[in-house]
């Protein structure tokens, strides 16, 4: 007897999903930014460099993904604004599409010794060091003559330094959580770059030398940050609590740069 016909013989595209189908399936659970950057910034890339030296990724050799890793070396180190990309971007990328559309040839190729050298960062390169808060900033927080305006950067400046916040942490900062305490000053930022449900913090008061609680110079900060505080409440007729540290302060281009004083 012949064999039973299936119930429906039409066309494949009617009754499979389409390629395009499976390929949002795939995807569905990454985030827009980072298909963008996998995909259009670095994936793209290396789908036309196989299109313009005629390679095909279901065959491609060894040697051939090598010279597209030095090609990307090159690219970094002579600084071509429109080409550049790392060799360890580019393995990162590629892993991650290995992985998503389960191409087996370029897995075993990501898996060779060779391309694993490109992920080694090889040669000296300069390192960027943040510079240091100067002590004279802290001599002019301290200093009893120092404007309210330079007092209120500085102290928000030593704050983010002694409590290891960033400059956007400041910003997050409400006024009524903070709570002075005899040796510290503690307060919660609201929201941080790694966090969006807040994150205490706090400072010592013992200053640099520990010895003497006027050299402290979260209480100078404190007493400018009220009165200034209090100065703004009375301007507006109002109860306001400020959600954040540093002001826009454009009296401070006013201010007479001071001579420096040899100690």
């Amino acid at each position: 007897q012949p064999s039973a016909q299936p119930a429906c013989s039409g066309p494949r595209s009617s009754i499979l999903p389409s390629a395009a189908e499976h390929t949002a399936t795939a995807v569905r659970k990454f985030a827009v930014g980072t298909l963008e950057t996998y995909l259009l910034s670095l994936c793209l890339r290396f789908v036309d460099f196989c299109l313009c030296a005629s390679l095909n990724i279901a065959t491609l050799s060894l040697a051939a993904f090598a010279d597209y890793l030095q090609a990307c070396s090159e690219s970094h180190l002579q600084d071509r604004s429109s080409c550049k990309l790392a060799p360890k971007q580019a393995l990162k990328a590629l892993f991650w599409l290995s992985r998503i559309a389960e191409i087996p040839c370029l897995k075993d190729l990501l898996s060779r010794p060779l391309i694993a050298a490109f992920r080694v960062d090889g040669g000296f390169k300069d390192r960027k060091e943040a510079l240091p808060l100067p002590l004279a900033a802290l001599c002019a927080l301290c200093d009893p003559s120092c404007p309210t305006q330079l007092a209120l950067l500085l102290g928000g400046l030593l704050l983010a330094a002694h409590a290891s916040l960033r400059l956007g942490d400041l910003q997050r900062i409400s006024l009524d959580t903070l709570s002075l305490t005899a040796s510290a000053l503690r307060g919660i930022c609201w929201a941080t770059k790694t966090s969006s449900t807040g994150q205490p913090f706090a400072v010592t008061l013992t200053g640099i030398t520990g010895r003497d609680i006027a050299s402290a110079w979260v209480l100078h900060w404190l007493r400018h940050l009220q009165a200034s505080w209090q100065a703004t409440e009375a301007d507006l007729w109002t109860a306001l609590c400020p959600d954040f540290i540093l002001l826009i302060l454009p009296q401070l281009s006013s201010l007479k740069p001071r001579a420096r004083q040899a100690s």
